[in-house]
């Protein structure tokens, strides 16, 4: 089963995706979105401004991928205490993906 993620800010570095212990396939990627704060991480939904990341095809569940995600030995947290589990269209290679999104 593989499930796809995009991760932008503070998780999209490489080694921080490949300490979330699943095979997994990472790609650069963009996305639109609303607005974006760089300095917090902080995006609102909306296509005003493209946002550069990483498309993350896991071979998990998304349910295993969420526990792995809230694993706290892990230290991938953004100081948040809500976040919302979204889907997005992500432009790999000027081919276009669905994937989730946390914001």
């Amino acid at each position: 089963m593989k499930t796809l993620f995009f991760f932008y800010h503070n998780l999209k570095n490489d080694s921080k995706i490949n300490q979330l212990n699943f095979p997994c396939y990472i790609e650069n990627g963009s996305i639109l979105v609303g607005s974006y704060d760089e300095k917090i991480g902080h995006l609102t939904k909306g296509n005003h401004e493209m946002i550069s990341g990483k498309l993350v095809s896991f071979n998990a569940s998304l349910q295993e991928v969420l526990q792995e995600l809230n694993n706290p030995n892990h230290s991938l947290g953004t100081g948040k205490t809500k976040y919302e589990l979204s889907t997005i269209l992500v432009n790999v290679n000027n081919r276009v993906k669905e994937a989730f999104i946390i914001f």
